[in-house]
């Protein structure tokens, strides 16, 4: 079982987890691909696309407090 870092299970098992785990994977290999031509024009067309994607996840998950659901933030 995946755990956060306070130690609740991580919300693997929801639909939109596994849509925002798939869209950070897709932008991590569009950043690493613009990381690799060494052309700062590439990784600022592609760091909203990965900050879009790490916001998806966050948004619902890490920056709020989910009464009584599973929520990977300390405190509130």
């Amino acid at each position: 079982m995946r755990l956060c870092s306070n130690g609740l299970p991580a919300p693997v098992a929801q639909p939109d987890w596994t849509k925002a785990v798939n869209g950070l994977v897709a932008a991590g290999e569009k950043a690493h691909k613009a990381a690799q031509t060494k052309n700062l024009d590439a990784m600022l067309d592609v760091s909203e696309t990965l900050s879009d994607a790490c916001a998806a996840c966050h948004e619902k998950y890490r920056d709020v407090d989910l009464s009584g659901g599973t929520r990977c933030k300390v405190g509130k």
